[in-house]
């Protein structure tokens, strides 16, 4: 990923872009980069900020995060009995990571749902994706159930005819992309009028 982003600073013609590869978990890592730097922290499905990456972000600065939200693939789950019996109250995961920012310093400005459609040209194709990431079809609550050709396949036909369009197999997918600034964060609201 760092050579192809490299890459692509290079053929854009970008010479004020500077790398570095590190895990956000490891203080000696993020130490690279100097405090109140950022603007923007931007991550899709992880890692979530921590308390050492937050003193990289400027005050005022933004925290944006995608998260695989409730829905994802949820119909495909349904046809190969992996969705749970009731349906999780996804929502209380937000509200645990607002809980989390918010004792970072970060203030919630905004979470929205995005629904869209991923098509497949046919049911190899489909499959292959599958097969290729398991965590599509599995569920937290019931462990990894990757796709197992032998035991699914008839399920996955049936899914492929019911869900068949011009443009191919339709899986609806379904993210949460959660907004929040870096600035004090009143708890109460005697805080705030103090």
């Amino acid at each position: 990923m760092l050579a192809g982003a490299k890459r692509r600073a290079a053929e854009f013609g970008l010479d004020n872009v500077t790398f570095l590869e590190g895990n956000v978990a490891v203080p000696e890592d993020v130490d690279q980069i100097p405090d109140n730097y950022f603007d923007l922290i931007f991550t899709e499905r992880g890692p979530e900020v921590n308390d050492y990456l937050i003193t990289k972000l400027k005050s005022d600065g933004y925290y944006l995060q995608e998260l695989v939200s409730q829905y994802d693939g949820f119909h495909l789950r349904e046809f190969l009995v992996r969705r749970p019996f009731t349906s999780y109250a996804y929502r209380n995961h937000l509200d645990l990571l607002m809980t989390v920012l918010a004792n970072l310093g970060i203030r919630p400005i905004s979470t929205q749902d995005y629904y869209y459609d991923t098509f497949y040209r046919d049911l190899a194709h489909l499959e292959a994706y599958l097969e290729q990431d398991p965590a599509t079809v599995s569920n937290w609550r019931i462990g990894q159930k990757p796709y197992l050709p032998e035991q699914d396949r008839a399920a996955l036909k049936l899914y492929a005819q019911y869900n068949q369009t011009p443009r191919g197999i339709r899986l609806i997918r379904h993210r949460l992309i959660f907004i929040g600034r870096k600035e004090p964060v009143h708890f109460y609201p005697v805080e705030a009028s103090v």
